[in-house]
């Protein structure tokens, strides 16, 4: 891949992208948007950013105990501040949930409230599932769709681009994330990285407008997640390597910008732009050292409950990639890659580390059982996946060890869609669903609805559901074909 077929596909002032590939990438997106509202699972255990979402909505304040006493319900995922108590991660999702939350409490709560006895909890389970059409469901269908438009500027076949997009779906662990609100933030960290990279990428050098979109997307990324401006290096390479320094200082005023609804909520929560919400850290962060850096690293890498390699063994390919990466020159941009996503991947063990030493939680229970895991190396699956795409498999050897280790993946990710809870450990939605078998946690919810309803659903089962998918999803693809001949416009101008 070099720098010039990257350039290439520019066009129109901005992006070079022809109408076929925009039309698959729409395909790619109502596909996995469909599959993840089918799946998704209400969660209870932390619903932390229900909390928050219906604070504003319905008391116009960023404080939770109000709706903590109107539910009867609470979350241990908060902090107190002078006696009230708030959200402790950040608070993006819970702004963004707010999207379809709102004209759900506007035009269908009061009907549906009025129709049906329903208790809190199942009332708190239909609210999350609201809101993740605007959030965890959507933002992950959008980094599918933007994945392949990825592949495809990278002049990727269509059909193999579309393979790929589909695996980064749900052959990653972003499928089970997708499904559950609770660690969401991470789904539309990963998406909001993924936005700002993307733009960065193919916007002209001369466009500061584009270089600020980008920086605000990455300031967003922050808003969802703190940890997000440990991908910054990243982009700031891109910056770096392709534009110059006048041009690139419009992303660090978008970062800024994108910022300000965080520094926002910080004024009205705590009367301070950079309070340390986190409250855990008051008294500083313990001194830590490369032996710490490496202890996590190792795990997020190969430990088998958590480990990047046992969740996506097609990441193994990269080790062929290798020799190519130092040896030849139109390979600079996954240069970058590789080296901001090792800087990412030190940055949160560090971080990792930290707040498991800050609560002394002891042997990784942090990292294995409590808020660890695969989920917070979701940023960087994308940018990975794509390097991955973009080799070429030049012997039979190599072509069937991807095959081989990309339906490895599939096989250990998609039964997430069927998960039964806990947490998101190596094969144990496999091992669930070969138990358990077919099961949709939604088709539960819209039983307990139908029947409040008085509708007979005892015989309403996923079955019927998975037929009208493949029907929606059959008729959505049958009528284009996948072809690799797809060129973007004014490539030959360029």
């Amino acid at each position: 891949m070099s720098t010039h077929t990257l350039q290439s596909t520019l066009y129109s002032g901005s992006f070079g992208i022809a109408k076929q590939e925009l039309e698959l990438a729409g395909k790619l997106f109502v596909s996995v948007y469909i599959i993840s509202i089918l799946f998704f699972k209400p969660d209870l255990s932390y619903a932390r950013f229900v909390f928050l979402t219906k604070a504003i909505v319905h008391h116009g304040t960023t404080a939770l105990d109000a709706v903590e006493i109107d539910s009867g319900l609470s979350t241990s995922e908060k902090n107190v501040f002078k006696g009230q108590g708030y959200l402790g991660p950040s608070p993006g999702l819970a702004i963004f949930g707010m999207a379809t939350y709102w004209p759900y409490t506007v035009f269908v709560q009061p009907v549906l409230l009025d129709s049906l006895e329903i208790s809190s909890e199942q009332e708190f389970r239909l609210s999350q599932f609201v809101m993740s059409l605007s959030t965890v469901a959507f933002f992950a269908s959008l980094t599918v769709s933007l994945f392949f438009l990825w592949l495809r500027v990278m002049n990727i076949p269509v059909k193999r681009a579309v393979f790929f997009s589909l695996l980064l779906f749900g052959g990653t662990p972003v499928v089970f994330y997708t499904l559950n609100l609770t660690n969401g933030q991470n789904i539309l960290e990963m998406a909001w990285l993924f936005i700002s990279y993307f733009i960065l990428r193919q916007v002209q050098p001369h466009k500061p407008k584009w270089v600020w979109l980008s920086g605000f997307c990455a300031g967003l990324a922050v808003f969802v997640n703190l940890s997000a401006f440990l991908m910054f290096p990243l982009l700031i390479l891109v910056i770096y390597t392709k534009l110059d320094t006048k041009i690139g200082i419009w992303w660090f005023v978008g970062v800024v910008s994108g910022c300000i609804p965080l520094l926002l909520y910080n004024w009205l929560s705590f009367g301070n732009l950079l309070p340390s919400y986190s409250l855990e850290f008051n008294a500083g962060i313990p001194y830590l050292g490369l032996s710490d850096a490496w202890e996590v690293t190792r795990d997020f890498l190969v430990s088998p409950r958590i480990g990047l390699i046992f969740y996506c063994p097609q990441f193994l390919l990269l080790v062929y990639m290798l020799p190519q990466v130092r040896r030849l020159r139109k390979h600079q941009d996954f240069k970058i890659i590789l080296i901001g996503c090792i800087l990412y991947l030190i940055g949160i063990s560090l971080a990792t580390q930290a707040f498991r030493l800050k609560n002394n939680f002891g042997d990784n229970w942090y990292l294995i059982q409590g808020g660890g895991g695969p989920r917070y190396l979701l940023p960087i699956v994308p940018f990975l996946l794509g390097a991955v795409a973009s080799m070429k498999q030049r012997t039979l050897t190599t072509a069937s060890l991807a095959s081989i280790l990309s339906g490895l993946a599939i096989l250990i990710n998609t039964p997430g869609l069927f998960w039964t809870g806990g947490q998101a450990l190596f094969v144990n939605n496999l091992l669930l669903f070969l138990k358990n078998g077919y099961h949709s946690y939604m088709i539960d919810e819209i039983q307990v609805l139908l029947d409040g309803l008085g509708i007979n659903v005892h015989n309403f089962s996923l079955f019927p559901a998975l037929t009208v998918l493949v029907v929606v999803l059959w008729w959505l693809w049958q009528g284009l074909p996948l072809r690799s001949d797809l060129i973007r416009k004014n490539e030959s101008k360029l």
